[in-house]
């Protein structure tokens, strides 16, 4: 182990905290403007999937 670490993994361990605080804050503004339209979705697919399989006699 280094005594004291390098330009460039100050650099990269900078890099890896900004891209996580980029991630979460995209994350944020999608949920904000379209809210959780995924599981609305999947909740859907669900009542439609099951429509599918109703038997007319």
């Amino acid at each position: 182990m280094q005594a004291a670490p390098s330009q460039a993994e100050l650099l990269y361990k900078n890099f890896k905290v900004m891209k996580e605080k980029l991630k979460s804050q995209t994350k944020d503004t999608l949920l904000e403007k379209y809210g959780n339209a995924a599981g609305c979705y999947s909740a859907f697919r669900r009542v439609n999937n099951a429509n599918k399989y109703n038997v007319v006699v």
